[in-house]
């Protein structure tokens, strides 16, 4: 795909965002906005791209700054005000966990006895009235950083009553009837269909969680980006009965709505940004291509929350995003098959090799059957995805005699995916480690090499059996 500079400006500039997001430093606003001003005044375009990538990188790095200075350990306290609920409660041991928001700030609440039941029976944006103790975490941790939680909350009484934003008890309602349709298919199906479906994984079999796990297929136990994509196909007809204005203010809405049923996911706050991009350009009469809208999601999202850079499930978006943007094609165009086959091919081997640093780096050894189980499993997930926000409905409104009929395709669907799971995670297949990774790359990488001259590939095959020999140690088992 050929871009020009502006566009490539972009894509810097994306870049330069996340890097500042991860180097959080306090640089002064009139630094920024001076940069900024100097960058749009500039009447070169090399020199305005320039100012302007500096300017967003700076703005990210100051406000990482900023959010990590919020999160200070607060000494051992007692707390009691009105507040919400951030996330959805869960069971952790003989007491119930949730992130709570109270006087502006987050903490991980713990609750046991009558108040852990009181709050167990509360969903995320209901309203609560909590009294308790705070206290300090031992250190800076990056999995609570990227939810905002600086303290911990020990519980000892909360009333919760149901939130009153209309937002919320959309979000709610629905979740509550595609979730209570399901309950025909039994504790374990019912939580793997609502974590394909709206991201609900609370429940979820810890042998299911092993198998999707080892079959490479554990971003669908959860809800992804593709579910945006989904929700907008079966909606379609609903948007395009409506003027240019009207399909846009409705289609901001279907997204919007969606983000809070799966509880802002970074993988969902990724898609939702980009196609409330796209329809905004469309709108206007403006078409940008889809890397575009990728750079200008990742900046937006990083300016209003730069801790999104610390997590792994937003890097593992953007970057199977872009594999599937500039990989996938490449990949399609060199495979021989039905075109259905070509396409699911280059879709699946583009984002597993983009998302392969992250996962190696992050979780350790990949294993190579993740390609085929993905291959199988995709089509299948999306079948469950969009059965469940459509017919799932249906079943949720008529519960009992309704429901069970309707979700013969469900389980049809999780029976399938379980057995896939099953069977990919139990192939003798090796993992694939940092080292093989590396390599790989490098002999991608020296490909021209080897139509050249006797003595240069002879050179190049030094490096490779040197690179391997030096990383390669780090792929052993144990590692």
């Amino acid at each position: 795909m050929a871009f020009s500079w502006h566009s490539r400006g972009i894509l810097v500039a994306a870049l330069a965002a996340v890097a500042g997001a991860l180097t959080p430093h306090r640089v002064p606003l009139w630094i920024v906005v001076g940069i900024l001003l100097a960058g749009l005044a500039t009447r070169r375009s090399l020199g305005r791209s320039v100012l302007v990538i500096v300017a967003v990188g700076a703005l990210c790095s100051t406000l990482a700054d900023r959010s990590w200075s919020g999160l200070e350990a607060i000494n051992p306290t007692g707390l009691a005000g009105d507040g919400s609920v951030v996330s959805d409660p869960i069971r952790s041991g003989a007491g119930t966990t949730a992130v709570v928001r109270v006087d502006g700030r987050r903490y991980l609440a713990t609750a046991y006895g009558g108040a852990g039941a009181r709050l167990r029976g509360a969903q995320a944006g209901d309203s609560i009235a909590v009294s308790g103790k705070i206290r300090p975490y031992g250190g800076p941790d990056e999995r609570r950083a990227a939810l905002h939680i600086g303290n911990r909350l020990s519980v000892h009484a909360i009333a919760v009553k149901p939130t009153s934003n209309p937002l919320w008890r959309a979000a709610n309602g629905l979740r509550n009837l595609i979730g209570g349709g399901a309950e025909p298919m039994g504790s374990t199906r019912q939580a793997l269909f609502t974590g394909i479906v709206y991201g609900d994984d609370r429940g979820q079999s810890p042998v299911t969680e092993a198998d999707f796990r080892l079959a490479g297929l554990t971003h669908l136990l959860a809800v992804s980006g593709q579910n945006v994509a989904y929700v907008l196909t079966v909606c379609r007809p609903l948007i395009q009965r409506r003027s240019l204005t009207g399909r846009w203010v409705t289609t901001l809405t279907i997204l919007v709505l969606f983000a809070t049923v799966t509880r802002f996911e970074p993988s969902v706050l990724r898609a939702t940004v980009m196609a409330g991009l796209a329809v905004t350009a469309r709108t206007v009469g403006r078409e940008a291509s889809a890397g575009r809208l990728l750079a200008l999601a990742v900046i937006v999202l990083l300016v209003v929350d730069p801790l999104l850079a610390t997590t792994v499930a937003f890097g593992l978006s953007v970057a199977a995003s872009a594999g599937i943007l500039w990989i996938s094609p490449g990949v399609a165009g060199r495979v021989r098959g039905p075109e259905w086959l070509r396409e699911s091919l280059g879709v699946t081997v583009g984002a597993q090799l983009a998302v392969a640093p992250v996962l190696v780096t992050t979780f350790g050894p990949i294993s190579l059957v993740s390609v085929p189980a993905n291959v199988v499993a995709g089509p299948v997930a999306g079948l469950v995805m969009a059965w469940g926000m459509t017919a799932g409905i249906v079943a949720g409104c008529g519960r009992g005699w309704l429901a069970g009929p309707i979700h013969t395709v469900s389980t049809a669907g999780l029976i399938s995916l379980e057995a896939t799971a099953r069977a990919a995670a139990a192939l003798p297949l090796p993992p694939v480690g940092i080292g093989w990774l590396v390599v790989a790359i490098a002999v991608v990488g020296a490909r021209p090499w080897w139509r050249t001259s006797a003595g240069t590939r002879l050179a190049a095959a030094v490096v490779l059996c040197a690179l391997a020999a030096a990383v390669v140690p780090s792929t052993s088992p144990g590692s």
